[in-house]
C-alpha cells in the first residue's frame, strides 16, 4: 500500500532551500546521509546523456537504510532532524553530520524526479525494501511504496535523480572532485575503512594533497584543556577555499569563507576541535558576529595569512625553477642592470600568479610565457591582454593576434569582472555596517545607508530598476501610472494612509513584464541597523500596503506589489508571525486588487541570498573581499557624508 507524506511548507520555499544551482552541494549532502547511515562505501554515479549533458545521477550506499516505520519521520517534515538529538549512529557510534533535516530536499538540485530505494531491517527483524519518490512539480509531497526483497539483498540506499535541471552540468566542472575530496578529507583520514567513489574513481585525500600544515590555536581551550588545531591542506587540483569547523571525526559543523587574499593557493583550512559539538547551532551559524567562535575564526585567518606569506615565496621560487628545468622560462641570462632586475621580478610575479591558467601542452606554455615577457618589456600596459592561452605563433602572426585582441570583448570582460568585484566589496561593506556593533550604532538610515543602497538596488533583486527614492505615496502612484495614463484622465487624488498622513517610502523598485502584461513593484522600507523590527515598524509597512490595496487609483492596473521591511534583527513577536511561512513572508494579500505581499527580512537574509548568487563568479574570479577592499570601494564611490564613520578612510 502506498503511503504519502506531506511537508508542511510552501513549494517555492522547499525548492529554494534545495539550492538547485549547486548540484555539488546536493551530492555532498547525500553522501553525508550515507555516512550517517553507517555506510562503508558510498558511490556517486554521473551518467552522460550522449549530448555533453547528464542523464541521471545515482548515489548508492551500503548503510543500514531506513526501515518502513521510520520513513514518515525522515520524509514527512522539514527541519528538526532526529540526528540533532541522537548525535551518534546506532551501531558503530559514528558521529552524525546531519542536523537540519533538509538533506533529502537537496535531491531536487539533481533532478526533477527523485527517488530513494532503501532496504533496511524493521523492528521485528525482517528485511524490508521501500521506494520513496518525489517530484519538483509537487515538492512538498512524497510517496512511499513497499517492494518485495529478493534473495541476496542487503541493507543500503540507492538515490536516483532523473530529468536533471539546468545547472546539473556543474557536476562535470573542473574542481568538483577537488571540492568533494576537501569536504570529506578529515572524515576519510579518520575512517580509513570508508570509501567514497565519485564518477568511477575513489576519493583519495592523501594522494590529492600537495602539502599539509598544522598548528594549535593555543589561545583557546575547552574544559578538558584541549585547543583547536588549524589544519591547512594544499591540493594538487583546485578546491574550495573555505574554513571548515569540524570535530576530530571529520564532521563539519560550520563553514566560512576565509575573506583573505591568497591567489594561487589551492587550499582548504580545517579548525579541528571537539568543543564545536558543545556549541549551539545558532552560535556556530552566527560565528562571524562575536563570541568564542568569532575569535577562533579571526585567529585562524591570521594564521592562514601568515602561512600564505611564507608559502607564496616558496611556491613562486619552485615554479620558476621548474620552468627553467623544463626550458619554459623565457630569460636565459642574469639581469644586466636595475631596470632589467625590476622587469624580471615583475615578470616572475605575474607569471607565477597565472601559472595554473597556463596551457598544459609544453609548446603552448612556452610561447605564452615568451609572449608575456615580450609584452611586459615593450608594452607593460597591455599585459592583461595576453593573459589568455596563445598558441606558438611566428612574429607576424603575433602582431595579427594583437590586432584581433583589439576587436574582441576583452574590455567588456574586464568591465564585467570589475562590476562583480565591486559587488563583492559592497556586500562586505554592508556587512561591516549592519553586523559590526560600532557600524550599527553610528550608521544613519537616510543620509548614509539609504544613499548607499539607492545606487546598489541589485541587493534586493537583479530584475528591478529604481523608480523612486525617499518619495511620498503620491509620487509612487504618479510613477506607477505615468506610462498608462491618458492625458484626458482626471487629475490624481492625494494618497493618504488610514490615519490621513502622507507616507514617505524609502525605495520603490519596479520591472515591467510584457509577457504577462503586468508590472511588478518592490517597496523597500529601511531601518537603521540598530533598530529591531517591532510592531511599530511592522504597522508602518502594513500601512503602505494597505494604501495600495485600498486606494481605487491603484486598482485594475495589472500590477503586483511586494513590500519589504529590512533591519538587522527581528523582534520576538514578529518572529512568531513569520515562523511557519516561507522565508520572511509576514502577510499574503494576493487575493486583493492589486495583489500584495509583505515581507520582513534581516540584512543577514539578504546578504546570504546575494552572496549565494555571486558565489560561482567569486570562485571563478578567485576573489575574497576583505575589509580593506570594502573601505576602499565605499570611499572611492561615495561622498564622505554618505560613508558611515566606521568605514571612512580617516578612521581606519
Amino acid at each position: 500500500m502506498t503511503n504519502r507524506f506531506h511537508i508542511d511548507a510552501q513549494a517555492d520555499y522547499v525548492l529554494r532551500i534545495a539550492h538547485r544551482d549547486d548540484p555539488v552541494r546536493a551530492v555532498i549532502e547525500l553522501v553525508w546521509n550515507g555516512l550517517d547511515a553507517e555506510a562503508t562505501t558510498v558511490t556517486v554515479g554521473v551518467e552522460p546523456d550522449g549530448l555533453e549533458g547528464i542523464a541521471r545521477v545515482v548515489v548508492e550506499d551500503d548503510g543500514h537504510g531506513v526501515p518502513p516505520e521510520l520513513i514518515g519521520t525522515h520524509f514527512g517534515r522539514l527541519g528538526g532532524s532526529w540526528k540533532k538529538t541522537a548525535k551518534l549512529s546506532p551501531n558503530t557510534k559514528r558521529r552524525l553530520n546531519g542536523r537540519d533535516g533538509q538533506g533529502r530536499i537537496r535531491g531536487f538540485a539533481l533532478g526533477e524526479s527523485i527517488k530513494w530505494t532503501t532496504t533496511a531491517i524493521n523492528t521485528p527483524g525482517d528485511l524490508k525494501r521501500t521506494v520513496i519518490a518525489g517530484n519538483a512539480s509537487d515538492p512538498t509531497n512524497f510517496s512511499a511504496d513497499p517492494q518485495p526483497t529478493i534473495e541476496g539483498d542487503t541493507t543500503g540506499t540507492v538515490f536516483e535523480a532523473l530529468d536533471p535541471p539546468k545547472f546539473i552540468t556543474r557536476l562535470c566542472a573542473d574542481g568538483v572532485r577537488g571540492r568533494l575530496t576537501a569536504t570529506f578529507s578529515v572524515f576519510l583520514t579518520e575512517h580509513p575503512d570508508v570509501a567514497i567513489i565519485f564518477d568511477g574513481a575513489k576519493l583519495d585525500p592523501k594522494a590529492a594533497e600537495r602539502t599539509r600544515f598544522e598548528t594549535a590555536l593555543a589561545d583557546f581551550t575547552d574544559d578538558a584543556g584541549r585547543s583547536p588545531v588549524l589544519r591547512i591542506i594544499e591540493w594538487r587540483e583546485p578546491a574550495d577555499r573555505v574554513i571548515h569547523l569540524c570535530d576530530t571525526d571529520g564532521i563539519i559543523r560550520a563553514t566560512y569563507r576565509p575573506e583573505i587574499q591568497t591567489p594561487g593557493l589551492d587550499y582548504t583550512a580545517f579548525v579541528v576541535w571537539d568543543h564545536f559539538n558543545d556549541q549551539p547551532e545558532e552560535e556556530l551559524a552566527a560565528g562571524e558576529l562575536d563570541g568564542e567562535i568569532s575569535d577562533v575564526l579571526t585567529r585562524a585567518r591570521t594564521e592562514i595569512k601568515k602561512y600564505y606569506t611564507g608559502r607564496d615565496r616558496e611556491r613562486r621560487a619552485e615554479q620558476i625553477e621548474t620552468w627553467k628545468t623544463d626550458g619554459d622560462y623565457p630569460y636565459t641570462d642574469e639581469p644586466k642592470d636595475e631596470l632589467e632586475r625590476i622587469e624580471r621580478e615583475t615578470f616572475d610575479f605575474v607569471a607565477t600568479t597565472i601559472a595554473r591558467k597556463l596551457p598544459r601542452q609544453a609548446m603552448a606554455r612556452r610561447s605564452t610565457l615568451a609572449l608575456l615577457k615580450a609584452t611586459m618589456s615593450s608594452q607593460p600596459s597591455e599585459t592583461m591582454r595576453v593573459l589568455e592561452e596563445v598558441m606558438h605563433l611566428p612574429k607576424q602572426e603575433v602582431k595579427q593576434l594583437a590586432s584581433l585582441l583589439d576587436r574582441t570583448q576583452i574590455t567588456e570582460l574586464i568591465a564585467a569582472n570589475t562590476k562583480l568585484v565591486n559587488r563583492l566589496d559592497f556586500l562586505k561593506a554592508l556587512k561591516e555596517i549592519v553586523f559590526d556593533p560600532d557600524g550599527r550604532r553610528t550608521a544613519m538610515e537616510r543620509s548614509q545607508l539609504h544613499k548607499l543602497l539607492e545606487r546598489n538596488t541589485w541587493v534586493f533583486g537583479e530584475e528591478y530598476d529604481l523608480m523612486a527614492s525617499d518619495k511620498s505615496l503620491d509620487a509612487v502612484l504618479e510613477r506607477h501610472l505615468s506610462v498608462i495614463r491618458d492625458p484626458e484622465d482626471p487629475p490624481l487624488q492625494p494618497v493618504r494612509r488610514e490615519d490621513g498622513s502622507v507616507g514617505i517610502v524609502d525605495l520603490v523598485l519596479g520591472q515591467t513584464r510584457p509577457a504577462v502584461n503586468r508590472a511588478d513593484y518592490l517597496v523597500v522600507e529601511l531601518k537603521r541597523p540598530n533598530v529591531p523590527i517591532s510592531a511599530k515598524e511592522v504597522n508602518q509597512i502594513k500601512s503602505y500596503a494597505d494604501v495600495v490595496t485600498n486606494d481605487p487609483q491603484f486598482q485594475g492596473r495589472k500590477s503586483h506589489w511586494d513590500f519589504l521591511l529590512v533591519s538587522t534583527t527581528i523582534g520576538r513577536v514578529t518572529q512568531k508571525d513569520i515562523k511557519d511561512n516561507p522565508k520572511g513572508l509576514l502577510a499574503d494579500w494576493t487575493h486583493l486588487d492589486p495583489p500584495a505581499r509583505i515581507w520582513v527580512k534581516t540584512w543577514a537574509d539578504l546578504i546570504d541570498e546575494r552572496e549565494e548568487q555571486l558565489r560561482f563568479f567569486k570562485d571563478a574570479l578567485n576573489y575574497d573581499a576583505s575589509r580593506e577592499h570594502a573601505i576602499d570601494y565605499i570611499n572611492s564611490h561615495f561622498p564622505e557624508q554618505q560613508v558611515p564613520p566606521t568605514l571612512r578612510v580617516a578612521n581606519t
